[in-house]
């Protein structure tokens, strides 16, 4: 597979996740964007060899409010992995170290944390979710 290919896609701005999509694809700056599109895309495809269903729950649930927590539970549900088999800290380093240190700075992840935990009452998809994990509010 030599060939390069190009892929597009559209987001709907009526889809409550396809809109919040849209403001963090914005916010990544112009000059690392086609990368960031590009790795969102490979983490989809990862998530699809762990089980079928993840990218499409993942992305129908995104309202930029999602915790780690959530997301393990989430995994753990749909594809049977279990945490105690691997440390999520270690996870997320090799993960850091495989891409070459492309994660977010700390401080950009704390200010989105931030954000998004200042936004007030959980809507109802987060809400379907946290119910559906047994996570109480």
């Amino acid at each position: 597979m030599a060939d390069r290919i190009k892929q597009g896609f559209y987001l709907h701005p009526d889809d409550p996740a396809d809109v919040k999509c849209r403001e963090v694809i914005e916010s990544v700056s112009q000059r690392v964007r086609g990368d960031f599109i590009r790795q969102a895309v490979i983490a989809g495809c990862a998530l699809h060899t762990l089980d079928p269903r993840l990218p499409k729950l993942l992305s129908t649930l995104f309202d930029g409010s999602l915790s780690d927590e959530q997301l393990i539970a989430m995994v753990r549900q749909v594809s049977g992995w279990k945490p105690s088999e691997a440390d999520i800290g270690e996870v997320v380093k090799a993960a850091i170290s495989v891409s070459g240190g492309a994660a977010a700075p700390a401080e950009e992840i704390a200010d989105t944390k931030a954000e998004a935990e200042s936004s007030g009452a959980p809507n109802k998809v987060r809400a379907n979710m946290n119910s559906m994990f047994g996570k109480k509010e």
